[in-house]
């Protein structure tokens, strides 16, 4: 039996052409519109309203980033700096697509925004867009005083795919520790690779459950179908949202992505973060891009446009100077000149790590730059780790592998663990523990 759906009436005619044309999503296709969104709007400002301009920053495998950065034209002091991921299931798009977007944001307040041109998965899949994503992220703290912004002041928003990537980020800022998010603006997210039951035999325009699950296999690659996949690729699969940023997300009442919104919105609140979240009845995934002059879409933008003021008046928060001190210090620090505030530090991680709190990443190499064997697991592979002088020692019980690295600053940044990045699937490590 075909399914109905009570689309609003200034949204039917456009969705019904716009599923058209999205019958069919697959690899060759995708390949095809990529091709053609570069053309139309990679390069190109596609306004006069404020300033566009593009840099290229390094990757660690020496490649480069391209990202958009949007200025006003008469720029202020301490103003807010955003940090903005194009949707297109993962798969698609451009920075420049999402211009109507920044002028809401620009319309109200001035900021700076900054958009990545981030990795697709027709290309490579996760966790290169999160990767770009996060790359993108530390450059903009790392120049906030160039671009006039208040680093007590940065946020983070993406639609669709982008959405997925700006929950996913705020999980993987909180747990490096490194950065601080003030806000965050997940609008209809795609987080959930697994299925729900709005996503699940969903018919409606423009994303339903066919385009869904092939853009979820792109993106996972290897990981799509087991149970390995990492929060950080799918944000539903958290279990911790506390210390997250004050979030703003709005959702249609057909799309695949209802169920999904709605249970990480609760998940926020139970963790006690503050939500702004709103449903628009009759809408399917992107309403608000589709038909921007439909009375919903408009009602949909206000409450962004004053969600974003309510943001840039009311949330704030430190960046977290004295931890890099510290990570500076567990680094170059030598055991006869380690100073009495380290050792402090020091003492107050490892007690967290003798009551069982679960630890960042860098609280970790803390626990492990004091001599102390450690075994976790990670994909019900167990390992152990210790550090030998200036060496760290890896060891991989399930293939029975020694790893050696020169120093605490070299496993710290290419420490691999079952082929992925340990600081990236840090969040998913389990069992820390002393060696027996």
């Amino acid at each position: 039996m075909k399914q109905k759906l009570n689309i609003d009436k200034q949204l039917k005619f456009r969705g019904n052409v716009v599923k058209t044309f999205m019958t069919k999503y697959k690899l060759g296709q995708l390949k095809f519109y990529s091709k053609i969104v570069n053309l139309l709007y990679k390069g190109k400002a596609k306004t006069k309203k404020f300033n566009y301009r593009q840099e290229y920053i390094n990757r660690q495998d020496g490649s480069k980033l391209r990202i958009c950065i949007y200025t006003p034209k008469q720029p202020k002091t301490n103003m807010v700096g955003l940090l903005w991921m194009h949707g297109g299931g993962y798969a698609v798009g451009s920075p420049e697509v999402d211009i109507g977007f920044y002028k809401e944001f620009m319309s109200v307040s001035d900021c700076v925004i900054v958009a990545p041109d981030y990795t697709l998965s027709i290309k490579k899949p996760y966790p290169s867009a999160l990767e770009d994503c996060y790359l993108a992220l530390t450059w903009l703290k790392d120049n906030t005083t160039n671009l006039n912004i208040n680093d007590s002041q940065i946020f983070i928003g993406g639609d669709s795919a982008g959405g997925g990537l700006c929950a996913a980020l705020s999980l993987y800022a909180r747990d490096k520790a490194e950065i601080n998010i003030a806000f965050q603006m997940p609008i209809y997210p795609m987080i959930d690779c697994r299925e729900t039951s709005t996503s699940k035999n969903n018919v409606a325009p423009v994303w339903n459950t066919k385009n869904n699950k092939m853009a979820w296999q792109l993106y996972l690659g290897k990981l799509w179908g087991t149970e390995n996949v990492p929060k950080y690729a799918s944000p539903s699969l958290e279990t911790d949202y506390s210390n997250l940023p004050t979030t703003l997300t709005y959702v249609g009442d057909l799309e695949p992505f209802l169920d999904e919104t709605k249970t990480y919105v609760e998940n926020l609140k139970k963790a006690g973060v503050k939500v702004l979240f709103e449903i628009y009845n009759g809408c399917y995934h992107g309403f608000d891009i589709v038909c921007l002059k439909a009375k919903v879409s408009q009602k949909a933008r206000k409450f962004l446009r004053d969600g974003f003021v309510y943001a840039t008046q009311n949330c704030f928060k430190n960046q977290p100077k004295k931890l890099e001190q510290n990570k500076e210090e567990i680094k170059h620090k030598s055991d006869d000149k380690e100073s009495e505030n380290s050792k402090i530090i020091s003492n107050k991680i490892i007690e967290k790590f003798k009551n069982k709190e679960k630890l960042n990443f860098y609280e970790f190499l803390v626990v492990l730059n004091e001599g102390i064997e450690l075994q976790f697991c990670y994909n019900n592979l167990k390992y152990s780790i210790i550090k030998f002088g200036s060496e760290v020692k890896l060891f991989d019980f399930g293939n029975k592998k020694l790893t050696n690295y020169k120093s605490l600053e070299d496993f710290e940044n290419s420490a691999i663990i079952n082929g992925e990045n340990l600081k990236i699937i840090w969040g998913n490590v389990t069992d820390l523990d002393y060696a027996d």
